[in-house]
């Protein structure tokens, strides 16, 4: 579809997903009147509760902008690269290529 007609998405600047959005992560610590009550291992399960919870948050934020973004820029990267193979394609020189049935010819793995 890309390679011969073009794309629709051909010449024009669609939005790359910078890796860093995806793993960015505010840090905070809880207040001392919010852990006072709390032991070391359980304020560090709360502090890894709280994170994971965070992160499970910023991740379906990431992913929604990826579901909603990402398929234009990834077909527009592949209508580029299927006209790259197609005329690095016809670049390639076949004559020297000997394409043989090995039970019929016995020479033509040469």
């Amino acid at each position: 579809m890309a390679a011969e007609g073009g794309s629709a998405f051909a010449g024009q600047k669609v939005p790359l997903i910078d890796a860093s959005m995806a793993l960015k992560m505010e840090e905070t610590c809880p207040t001392p009147e919010e852990v006072k009550h709390l032991s070391p291992a359980d304020e560090r399960l709360a502090a890894k509760e709280y994170s994971d919870g965070e992160l499970n948050k910023s991740h379906a934020e990431v992913c929604r902008e990826a579901d909603k973004n990402s398929a234009a820029y990834l077909l527009a990267k592949r209508a580029k690269l299927q006209a790259l193979i197609k005329e690095e394609w016809a670049k390639i020189d076949f004559s020297r290529v000997h394409v043989g049935d090995w039970d019929e010819e016995a020479g033509c793995y040469k």
